[in-house]
This record gives structure tokens, C-alpha cells and sequence, in this order.
């Protein structure tokens, strides 16, 4: 279901339908370890910035972290705190803070070393499929089922732009390297918003495909597009124009 890089791109964390996280050797292909981390799908997993810690969320309601060394189960995070199930989680760029989407669309933002709870966001009315935090770590982006992208002040928690006008439900989204843009895949296009206002600036197409994962490049140069069919697209981002 989710698929994460190491920092150091030596290693692939992958989560499914199993319940599963398998660690898996990016030069040889070999799988190194799998990790029970769920008793449900496991919908999500992600690497801390420095590599030592993997995050993972599953649809029994847990949000863990994992020593990816050994699979052992370093934290369970959010303790106390109800939910339904989690769809999407994310390290803060400084790795301090974890935050998780839910199944019901509530956020969940907490320390990423004592798993404590530190806001709760209401942030939408459906499954939250994509989560990022911005460069500076002070804002995040959100997407959800409910056809909507919001983004939030994480010092007060307040909604601070949303972008309305999706036709279909909302997946991946990826911050500008300056904090200035977030780019969103949804129906058939990755949208380009200004993330002060939510204004829709551009839209790059999928060729006719629903558009489910996006992510750019380490310098914010070339976006990447997976779309529906497996097929993945790179675009220029300062020209719009298509790579492959």
C-alpha cells in the first residue's frame, strides 16, 4: 500500500494489505526483515530523517515507531487516544514531531520520542490519504476523500488555506522546496496550489490517468506523477513542460 525510501535510499520500507512492513536492500532486491507491525492493513509507513526510526500506520487504530535495524517495536504513539484507524503518516523535517491521518479525518500531531499527543485536527469529513509537513516545520498539508486539501498552522491549529474544487478524492502531496507551493494528486492532474491562499496556480495532466502519488526531485527541479495504470510521468517544473 505504501512504499518508503532510507534517507540514505540503501533501503525500501513497503507496507500492505497483510499487515505487514517488509524491509527490503535496494541493491540486491533482498528482503531483509518483515515486521507484524499491524493486526489490519498496514496503510502507511515512513522513515525519520535520520533513518533510525520507521513509522507506521495501520487500520487497526495503532501508529507505531520501529527500530528498522531489527524490527523491534521502539514506541506506540498517541497513547490513550481513540481512533478507527490510521491511512497516512509523516516525519517533521527535523524528525521531533510524527504526525498521523485517520480513517474518521482527524490529525493526530505528536512527540516523535515520548508518542505523546501534542494537537488533534479535525481536519476533514473523510479518510486522510496524504500528510506532509512544510520545510520549516510549521505548517501542514493535508488531503483527504472529501475532495478537499487544507493547510494548517501547527502552532494554534488553524486552517490557514483549503482548496475546494476537486473532483474526486485527494492523494498525494508534496511541499515546494521554498514552502511556497504544495502539489497535490487528484482526479486526473497534479495540481500546483500556492500554499498561503490555496489558489490553484497550475495543473500538470496524467495523460488521462487519475494521478495517486506525487513527489519532486531533492532541488525541487522535476516533479514525479504516479498515476493509475503504474506508469510514472516526470515534468519540469519551472517550464511545465514534460520530461517522459
Amino acid at each position: 500500500i505504501s512504499v518508503a525510501a532510507s534517507p540514505d535510499n540503501t533501503h525500501i520500507a513497503t507496507s500492505g494489505y497483510d499487515s505487514t512492513v517488509r524491509l527490503w536492500d535496494t541493491r540486491p532486491g533482498r528482503e531483509l526483515l518483515t515486521v507484524a507491525a499491524h493486526v489490519a492493513p498496514a496503510f502507511a509507513v515512513a522513515y525519520s530523517p535520520d533513518g533510525q526510526r520507521l513509522a507506521t500506520a495501520g487500520a487497526d487504530g495503532g501508529a507505531r515507531l520501529w527500530a528498522p535495524a531489527t524490527g523491534l517495536l521502539a514506541l506506540t504513539l498517541f497513547p490513550g487516544a481513540p481512533s478507527p484507524g490510521f491511512a497516512s503518516i509523516v516525519f517533521s523535517p527535523d524528525g521531533q514531531r510524527v504526525a498521523a491521518g485517520g480513517v474518521d479525518g482527524v490529525v493526530l500531531v505528536g512527540d516523535a520520542y515520548s508518542g505523546n499527543t501534542e494537537l488533534t485536527l479535525p481536519a476533514h469529513t473523510d479518510m486522510i490519504w496524504g500528510l506532509a509537513f512544510s520545510p520549516d516545520g510549521r505548517r501542514l498539508v493535508t488531503t483527504s476523500w472529501d475532495k478537499t486539501t487544507r493547510v494548517w498552522d501547527l502552532a494554534t491549529g488553524e486552517e490557514l488555506a483549503a482548496y475546494t474544487d476537486h473532483m474526486d478524492m485527494v492523494f498525494g502531496v508534496v511541499w515546494s522546496t521554498d514552502g511556497q507551493r504544495v502539489y497535490v494528486g487528484s482526479d486526473r492532474y497534479t495540481r500546483e496550489l500556492d500554499a498561503a491562499t490555496g489558489q490553484e496556480l497550475r495543473r500538470f495532466y496524467g495523460d488521462g490517468l487519475d494521478v495517486y502519488g506525487v513527489d519532486l526531485s531533492p532541488d525541487g527541479k522535476l516533479l514525479a506523477q504516479g498515476r493509475a495504470d503504474g506508469s510514472v510521468a516526470l515534468w519540469n517544473v519551472a517550464t511545465g513542460e514534460k520530461v517522459r
